[in-house]
């Protein structure tokens, strides 16, 4: 895997962007068990279709094995995915930009995190001014790639309802079968 950058994982488990520690090992056990459930192992490599329209491949790492009792927390397919591409997404953000998960969105707003960038300066109530807004979905098998546009899509019409936060509103799709990560942006 010469030249493949990859994505620890683990490093979820420290929290990553500002994600508590505590939630970060709850997505990260969801994550490595959606990869592990469609038959993949640490060093598996996703394809990622990013907001320049480019494509590019990371090698997803971890090192945790998946015993009886990591199978019995995940019966509910439903939140197993959702936070398996809720871990994906920040170690994506961490990674790849300079933002930083400010705080989590309330239900209602199309989006699931505020985001602003790492060293930008609080409000005097201790909060940072954010200046993006991120949606997190995920597929556990897609079965073909028009699926997860046709998410993208609905997700991009579903941050509409915060656009009069004015900021760019990111997207990012999870799919674990291949794996594969869609990541678009749009700007109201």
């Amino acid at each position: 895997m010469t030249g493949v950058q990859s994505i620890d994982l683990e490093r979820l488990q420290e929290g990553v962007c500002s994600y508590s520690q505590k939630k970060c090992a709850f997505a990260y056990e969801a994550a490595v068990f959606c990869l592990h459930t469609m038959g993949h192992e640490s060093g598996v490599v996703c394809r990622i279709h990013d907001t320049s329209e480019q494509s590019s491949t990371v090698a997803i790492v971890w090192s945790s094995e998946i015993g009886n009792n990591i199978s019995a927390s995940w019966d509910d397919e439903y939140e197993m995915i959702e936070e398996g591409a809720t871990a994906i997404a920040p170690a994506l953000i961490d990674k790849f930009t300079d933002y930083d998960l400010v705080r989590r969105a309330p239900r209602g707003r199309g989006v699931d995190f505020y985001m602003g960038y790492k060293d930008a300066i609080r409000t005097k109530a201790g909060y940072r001014v954010f200046s993006a807004r991120l949606e997190v979905s995920g597929i556990l098998a897609a079965g073909s790639e028009s699926v997860v546009k046709q998410r993208v899509r609905r997700k991009q019409n579903q941050t509409r309802a915060s656009d009069i936060d004015d900021n760019p509103a990111h997207v990012i799709v999870a799919e674990f079968s291949e794996p594969m990560v869609d990541w678009s942006k749009r700007t109201p």
